[in-house]
């Protein structure tokens, strides 16, 4: 029987040569971090008291200043569907669901935080948190969650017909509610979901990332071999942009690939360069990790700030942001408006903000390239 967790129920309709048995399971520092999150959260919900460092030891997260960030973005996300909507006042956490299908598939899932629907007990809320700094599709997931959910004997006896399922994208602060599933519709997403499972093909594509045979998968291999081919016989300085165009476009995927696989190399060269202290290039220069400063917004002072020096609310919605330059863009904007010389305005608006506690800087490494002397 092959076993198959919602959270990568996606990934085998898109492969199911990823559903074998075996294959690395690698993380990432961006996984760790979205775990670390849930799980302060599901605390957090529960009302039960938690230490940030604890949580973030025990997910590996090193950076704290970020799990501190996104775990407040969530709570706002929360007290956003407590009080706007009256939801998950009363509500679960990490609910374990897992059910067998044609003694082939074993589903099983963790729901983050659900609810019965106070105005209709044959309701359930469930509400999925989401850290990934790009908005990927979740639909197979949450579709998994629900038909977990609904032939849950438990649930089932209560009377439960249907699932309401709402994302929260922390990093955005927006909730998105989608249409309900019911028996009916699922019924016929199960039908498609295992036609798709059927197939004893590889598929490679950009969900490759996320398969634990990327390393050894010889499709991919020769995906990505295809995809230097085309890209190495390529001359952009004797084309034009007209003519290049198209080309790459219709190559698209192919160049997702290489991305992917120029990250997964250069990661690998930065723990080598963290551990070593540097790495000789070709060309008789040098890597080495370098120390800068990166910007970090506090969304409260940086509001109360703003308004005080008269800004409207609107206005401040449209200059939070985790990226500084979408903030510095916004200061850019007014002084231009107000007819003031940009730069001062910008140099001004960072002192202050600074002094208030809006600002604060944080810092991080970056892998450089510089002349060995």
């Amino acid at each position: 029987m092959i076993k198959l967790r919602a959270s990568r129920v996606e990934l085998a309709r898109l492969c199911p040569m990823s559903m074998r048995p075996g294959g690395v399971q690698s993380t990432s520092e961006p996984a760790r971090m979205g775990t670390a999150v849930h799980a302060a959260l599901a605390e957090y919900v529960m009302n039960r008291p938690f230490e940030f460092a604890h949580v973030a030891g025990q997910n590996g997260v090193s950076d704290l200043e970020e799990l501190r960030i996104l775990f407040n973005c969530g709570v706002s996300i929360l007290k956003q569907l407590r009080e706007d909507y009256g939801l998950f006042n009363d509500c679960w956490v990490e609910v374990y669901s897992q059910c067998s299908i044609e003694q082939v598939l074993a589903l099983s899932g963790h729901a983050d935080v659900m609810e019965v629907a106070r105005e209709d007990a044959k309701t359930i809320h469930l509400l999925d948190w989401k850290t990934g700094r790009e908005r990927k599709t979740s639909y197979d997931q949450l579709a998994t969650y629900a038909y977990l959910i609904l032939h849950d004997e438990r649930l089932a006896s209560a009377g439960i017909e249907e699932v309401v399922p709402i994302t929260a994208w922390i990093r955005d602060r927006e909730i998105e509610i989608g249409a309900a599933f019911t028996r009916e519709n699922l019924d016929e997403w199960l039908k498609a979901m295992l036609a798709d499972l059927n197939r004893d093909v590889f598929c490679p594509g950009h969900h490759c990332t996320f398969c634990p045979y990327n390393h050894t998968c010889e499709a991919l291999n020769n995906k990505n071999k295809s995809a230097l081919a085309i890209f190495r016989d390529l001359n952009p300085a004797e084309m034009t942009p007209a003519e290049l165009a198209p080309i790459i476009a219709a190559r698209w995927d192919e160049l997702r690939h290489l991305e992917a696989k120029i990250k997964e190399v250069k990661d690998l060269v930065k723990e080598q360069v963290k551990e070593r202290g540097s790495l000789p290039t070709s060309i008789g220069h040098k890597l080495v990790m370098e120390t800068r400063q990166r910007k970090r917004w506090n969304d409260d002072e940086l509001d109360e700030m703003l308004i005080k020096d008269g800004w409207t609310i609107l206005d401040c919605d449209s200059c939070r942001s985790y990226d500084s330059k979408a903030v510095l863009e916004s200061i850019k904007a007014r002084a231009k408006q107000d007819k003031e010389k940009i730069g001062d305005a910008v140099k001004l608006f960072l002192e202050e903000a600074e002094e208030c506690g809006a600002l604060s800087y944080k810092e991080t490494q970056a892998l450089t390239e510089i002349k060995d002397v």
